[in-house]
């Protein structure tokens, strides 16, 4: 469980990272900050739920490390507001995904006993 939320922190805060000191190449910076790390969270998110980490702890590390990406890149500026609540709901999806994704594996599990 620790290892997948330190998985899921380090790989949203290294892409977040990365999108923000590409801000110089719009486009990669824009496809980064707007595709990239939504999908990210929405990955890590399921991943983390499939490893057995609370689905309500999961989905809210991807906008906290793009929040801390962002301010260190930055010195204090943090990300726009759309950038945010695209990762955040991205996020909630794959929590939510992932935790359903386990109850129909356990209730196929108990249906085959």
């Amino acid at each position: 469980m620790k290892r997948a939320l330190l998985l899921q922190g380090l790989s949203c805060f290294a892409l977040g990272l990365a999108a923000y000191l590409l801000r110089p190449l719009a486009f990669v910076h824009t496809v980064l900050l707007w595709i990239a790390v939504p999908l990210c969270g929405f990955g890590t998110s399921f991943h983390a739920v499939h490893k057995s980490v609370n689905p309500y702890l999961a989905w809210l590390l991807p906008p906290l490390m793009l929040t801390l990406s962002g301010v260190i890149v930055t010195l204090g500026y943090l990300p726009g507001g759309g950038i945010m609540l695209l990762t955040a709901f991205l996020s909630l999806i794959g929590s939510a995904a992932g935790e359903t994704y386990l109850n129909r594996k356990r209730k196929k599990h108990e249906h085959k006993r």
